[in-house]
């Protein structure tokens, strides 16, 4: 019996601490485990379905580079997001992140909170001004960021979540079980977008991939 204890709480000692999505309530909007493609995501170059997780990639840059992934068939104008995540085994040196995507009209507009390896959480705002008909020009809108203590967690096992709350027209980041800030914004109008962001901020002559674990909208 004594045995069988133990064996018990050594198995619970070396079990990767996961930080899931707790705390979501009300009705399930979406959900995806990726264990197959019905989430409808579009799976290809920069997206890979790995059943169980998908590996979301950013291409390579000499100055570091950022993607997107945009679900196809649902979408969600107020409720409470969802994500998570692993790093990769270079994300400290790449300072890699990933984030929640939400009010996206199409790829290149849209808000997200990201979490970075090097523990810094930010809320970004991101519109294409056009220019002219054939130019166009990013206006990127940086909401806030602040810099966490050993709350992001980047070994080999470790899950992280990247959870955001927006309801009433405020918008609540919390990562790993943490609320980092609450702000007020204004609702865009249209059927808005959700799904999740990717980057790294150095330089890389190979595309970097991080792990998506799940996604669920509530």
């Amino acid at each position: 019996m004594l045995r069988i204890l133990f064996g018990g709480l050594a198995l619970l000692l070396f079990v990767p601490a996961a930080f899931a999505c707790d705390g979501q309530t009300g009705n399930v909007i979406f959900e995806d485990k990726f264990t197959d493609d019905s989430g409808v995501w579009i799976f290809g170059g920069a997206l890979i379905l790995t059943a169980p997780g998908a590996t979301a990639m950013a291409p390579a840059s000499d100055i570091g580079a950022a993607q997107t992934s945009l679900n196809q068939t649902f979408n969600a104008t107020q409720g409470d997001f969802c994500m998570e995540m692993s790093y990769p085994p270079d994300a400290a040196q790449l300072n890699a992140g990933i984030g929640v995507l939400f009010w996206g009209t199409d790829a290149s507009n849209y808000w997200s909170a990201n979490a970075y390896a090097n523990g810094s959480v930010n809320l970004v705002k991101l519109a294409f001004k056009h220019l002219s008909p054939f130019v166009e020009t990013p206006k990127r809108s940086l909401i806030f960021e602040t810099t966490t203590n050993n709350l992001v967690k980047t070994g080999p096992t470790d899950v992280n979540s990247i959870r955001v709350v927006v309801k009433n027209g405020t918008i609540t980041v919390i990562v790993n079980g943490q609320t980092i800030k609450s702000v007020r914004a204004q609702i865009p109008g249209g059927d808005l977008k959700f799904g999740f962001t990717r980057s790294y901020r150095s330089p890389s002559a190979t595309p970097v991939s991080l792990t998506v674990h799940s996604y669920k909208v509530t």
